[in-house]
């Protein structure tokens, strides 16, 4: 359903949390379809988002919501299929190498 289902719940337990905790840094992940619901969710709270990591994103052409692109971090790896029209398969599920840079620039983003 491109995010549609998954958008709307992140978005309300964003809403949630900045509630309970005004001053909480919230800051999004999500890997392909899950990148997707990420784009959904800050079309409706972009505003209480410190920044997002993308990985293997579907609409990796689209911005994010209304995040300023220095809050974006996508990875897109050559050759997947997903983000970037290619055709190998296994580049889709090489992320995990990028780990240790998405943490960096979320615990960064977050201002900590």
């Amino acid at each position: 359903m491109m995010g549609a289902s998954g958008g709307p719940k992140m978005a309300e337990l964003i809403q949630q949390a900045k509630k309970q905790c005004p001053s909480t840094k919230i800051v999004l992940g999500g890997y392909s379809q899950g990148a997707m619901v990420v784009h959904n969710a800050a079309s409706k709270v972009g505003d209480a988002i410190s920044g997002a990591v993308l990985f293997g994103d579907p609409f990796k052409t689209q911005g994010v919501g209304q995040l300023a692109s220095s809050k974006v971090k996508e990875f897109c790896a050559s050759g997947d299929p997903v983000c970037l029209n290619g055709m190998n398969v296994m580049a889709h599920l090489s992320y995990g190498k990028n780990a240790q840079e998405a943490a960096q620039f979320l615990v960064q983003a977050a201002g900590l």
